[in-house]
């Protein structure tokens, strides 16, 4: 018998919640971190600032922005993310 490790995330995933709690973060709000909690079910990322002005939680799967588009677009040119805006999908 041999023992193997298995992830209970996938690094396509983990790289997701990562890119999109920096590009989305409010740095308005610096005195209030990103909070990532791991449970034996489920990721929780807080991040301060709540959603942009125009989402809802009924249009956030169709509508695609970025709170910080220039940190977006170095992430996609130093392959951190695609930001193609499929997170939610995903």
């Amino acid at each position: 018998m041999r023992r193997e490790d298995v992830p209970a995330y996938q690094n396509i995933v983990l790289r997701e919640v990562v890119a999109n709690s920096l590009v989305h973060r409010d740095y308005r709000k610096m005195h209030q971190p990103v909070k990532v909690s791991m449970f034996n079910n489920r990721i929780e990322v807080e991040n301060p600032g709540g959603l942009m002005p125009g989402l809802t939680i009924f249009n956030l799967v169709h509508k695609r922005d970025w709170r910080n588009p220039l940190l977006a677009e170095l992430m996609k040119k130093f392959g951190f993310g695609e930001m193609d805006g499929q997170g939610i999908d995903r």
